[in-house]
């Protein structure tokens, strides 16, 4: 009977290894879009006035995890680190008192944020020549 049970006990946890958690599935099987690189364009204010400033972003991707910087192009207009996720064709991102997403179509990015002077409205476009400066 003891080796019974001993036999159960090791067939178990060799059948638990199979169960071990291996990350997150959905973010590894979606198609996920590349947002590495720099991208430029412009960041539109609507909360008091119709303000529209030139903004860059140098992001870095690793699966669906992305992390960067985030510049606004002057010295009362900084958000510094940026980071965020893909999830198949949407970048969602975070920075210094502004939060947002965006949809990425090619070598455009555009939507929408939130913070203490938005909502606002943001258009990229990928640095480079041809679009695409990687």
């Amino acid at each position: 009977m003891r080796k019974i049970w001993c036999f159960l006990i090791m067939l178990g946890a060799i059948l638990s290894f199979g169960c071990a958690p291996r990350g997150d599935w959905i973010s590894e099987t979606l198609t996920l879009v590349d947002v590495s690189g720099t991208w430029e364009g412009t960041i539109r204010y609507t909360r008091l006035t119709q303000t529209q400033r030139s903004i860059r972003l140098t992001l870095r991707q690793s699966g669906a995890r992305v992390t960067g910087e985030m510049d606004g192009g002057s010295r009362e207009l900084t958000y510094g680190k940026i980071q965020g996720r893909v999830n198949g064709d949407v970048f969602t991102f975070e920075a210094t008192g502004i939060r947002g997403e965006a949809t990425v179509d090619g070598a455009e990015m555009s939507g929408q944020a939130g913070g203490s002077q938005c909502p606002c409205f943001i258009v990229l476009r990928r640095a480079g020549r041809d679009g695409n400066d990687r």
